[in-house]
């Protein structure tokens, strides 16, 4: 793919990459205040994201290479975060995107796995740990939770984290389908 296409795509997989990232919060803000309305306030979940962006993230590790899909990464937590969010959420979220990336990269470049569900999964659950561990580390300053709330907090996005790596897996499956078919990503 010559340079002037590959970067036009990597701009557009990134701007969406952000669309996706803000309608996610938006999604996520209002199913907390319906579980909130719902529960008399026993149930929240902070930081509940459905992971929407990490449909382009995956479609960029498939057709570009590391360092080009690290970049898109970076950028779109660091857009998203800057319309968004503070300091600590940028973190948090930073943290949970460059652990998925550094664990689905490797299975699908070096392992050549195709399977998009598993990556998916795999890449949701390890996003959660790197939130959860970042929500630790900044729990110590006094910003988010003790050890115990984020426990919690982990067990119970755990499964909405796995029904959502499914349907993002499912996405992309579809995604790649039609991207392959047309020809998109060809010179």
């Amino acid at each position: 793919m010559r340079n002037t296409r590959k970067m036009v795509f990597m701009a557009v997989l990134t701007s969406l990459g952000v669309v996706l990232g803000i309608v996610d919060r938006f999604i996520s803000a209002q199913v907390n205040t319906m579980l909130i309305a719902s529960t008399g306030g026993l149930l929240f979940i902070p930081h509940l994201k459905f992971g929407l962006a990490n449909i382009v993230v995956m479609i960029s590790l498939y057709n570009f290479n590391g360092k080009d899909s690290f970049l898109m990464v970076t950028l779109k937590s660091l857009l998203v975060s800057l319309i968004l969010g503070a300091l600590s959420t940028f973190i948090v979220g930073y943290t949970g995107s460059v652990l998925s990336f550094l664990v689905m990269w490797p299975l699908i470049k070096l392992f050549k796995t195709k399977n998009t569900v598993m990556i998916s999964v795999i890449g949701s659950f390890f996003h959660l740990v790197g939130q959860m561990f970042m929500s630790w580390q900044v729990s110590f300053a006094g910003e988010l939770y003790s050890l115990g709330g984020i426990l919690v907090q982990g067990v119970m996005m755990l499964p909405v984290s796995i029904i959502t790596g499914i349907l993002i897996g499912m996405i992309v499956k579809e995604i790649r389908g039609y991207l392959e078919r047309s020809r998109v990503f060809e010179l």
